[in-house]
């Protein structure tokens, strides 16, 4: 069984909220945009994972991702990996 919330700010700042039967919540942000998504969005994000006590923060985009938040996330994840494989 899944729940939804559904949050509205301002144009930027629209949420939805998944939750999974298992408590976890999912916030996702959705960008209808012509230009890129640039960095800030990762602050909005952020910001929304933590006001609303969620496991994971997804935005979904009709565009795409500036060089450098690809970058950004690209690293993110890498880092991710490294801490996760450490121990073996």
């Amino acid at each position: 069984m899944l729940s939804l919330r559904l949050f509205l700010g301002s144009s930027l700042l629209r949420k939805v909220i998944f939750k999974g039967k298992d408590g976890c919540k999912i916030a996702v942000q959705c960008k209808c945009w012509k230009r890129d998504v640039e960095n800030h969005i990762e602050l909005q994000l952020k910001a929304g994972k933590q006001l609303h006590s969620c496991c994971v923060a997804w935005v979904v985009t009709t565009s795409n991702f500036t060089r450098q938040l690809r970058r950004r996330v690209l690293s993110y994840l890498k880092s991710i990996q490294k801490r996760m494989y450490s121990h073996l």
